[in-house]
């Protein structure tokens, strides 16, 4: 009989587990080059970062799907263990869903929340009373050195 599944040796696990740190690496480099070239208003490279913004979540997608649609394949086949890879997929889909939803939500909360704070009413009339208390210490500062 032949086996369908082997189990997975060491040096594997190994390769998986620095290919994963590898690409985390890449995407928060990546997010840091997209994040300081907005911030930097350099038109030259935004159409570059664009698209890659564009492809990598799509490419992502599409091998997800791809993968899925395998497995359901496999399911229908009858092949034994796809069952129990459309459960883990679903699980591990839930809790990905039930962890991500809340973070989102909360993340955007607090950037509204604090673009709201910084472009407040009270900020602008605050920004001129400072303006009005420099002008005064200045003149008053400028009248001294006269004296």
């Amino acid at each position: 009989m032949k086996k369908l599944l082997r189990r997975p040796s060491h040096r594997s696990v190994i390769f998986i587990i620095i290919l994963y740190t590898v690409i985390i690496v890449l995407v928060l480099l990546w997010a840091s080059q997209l994040l300081g070239t907005i911030t930097r208003d350099e038109p030259g490279q935004m159409p570059v970062i664009l698209v890659f913004s564009i492809l990598f979540p799509s490419a992502l997608l599409v091998l997800s799907g791809l993968n899925i649609s395998k497995v359901v394949r496999q399911y229908r086949s009858g092949i034994p263990g796809s069952r129990l890879r459309i459960r883990l997929i679903a699980s591990f889909s839930l809790i990905v869903i039930v962890t991500a939803l809340p973070i989102g939500l909360l993340s955007s909360l607090f950037l509204r929340t604090a673009i709201d704070l910084w472009l407040a009413p009270g900020n602008g009339s605050a920004l001129a009373a400072g303006e009005n208390l420099a002008l005064e210490y200045h003149g008053d500062a400028l009248k001294r050195l006269e004296t």
